[in-house]
């Protein structure tokens, strides 16, 4: 399954940076990547940002269990934040249960949305809230400021019920949209 999960980064990835020259676009809430591993590829990311003159600059702020990214993209800045709030006690790791984009005021973030939501087969349902395909079991809120669908901000959430449960709403939400 860990192949599957790396095929699925690397392709939309390669959508956002084909398509929008973006260096981020990962959805980290499915509760499979380490605190430390989703750090250091952020870092890794801004650093091939910074040297391909794509963002001209970035601020990190770690506070607690919050990890804050401002990135100055040429494009389209934007704001990266993550929450690690699952925890395994067993191994002592933590993993982000909570994710959110805050796109400034241009046409980007619409098309970001499109993006995430044709290559993770988010369903809709209701006018701002999406279900993720079983592989991540996520939730996608979109919030639009001050009524401008440009201005815009993608929150992802970890839904934590069992894999089998979300499975089976996933499929008759499927359903009924498809009906």
């Amino acid at each position: 399954m860990t192949n599957m999960k790396h095929l699925f980064y690397i392709i939309l990835l390669f959508g956002f940076l084909s398509t929008y020259g973006q260096t981020f676009g990962e959805i980290n809430t499915s509760g499979l990547d380490k605190q430390k591993k989703i750090e250091r590829g952020l870092d890794k990311q801004i650093r091939k940002g910074i040297k391909k003159k794509n963002i001209s600059n970035s601020f990190k702020n770690k506070n607690g269990d919050t990890l804050t990214y401002i990135v100055q993209h040429k494009i389209d800045p934007f704001t990266l934040k993550l929450v690690f709030n699952i925890h395994d006690t067993i191994f002592n790791e933590t993993y982000c249960g909570f994710q959110e984009y805050i796109f400034d005021c241009s046409p980007c973030g619409q098309k970001h949305l499109k993006e995430m939501k044709q290559y993770t087969g988010f369903i809709q349902t209701s006018d701002s809230t999406f279900l993720s395909s079983p592989y991540l079991q996520t939730e996608m809120t979109v919030i639009y400021r001050n009524g401008n669908k440009d201005c815009l901000t993608i929150k992802f959430k970890h839904v934590d019920i069992p894999y089998k449960e979300y499975k089976e709403l996933y499929n008759k939400l499927k359903k009924k949209t498809t009906t």
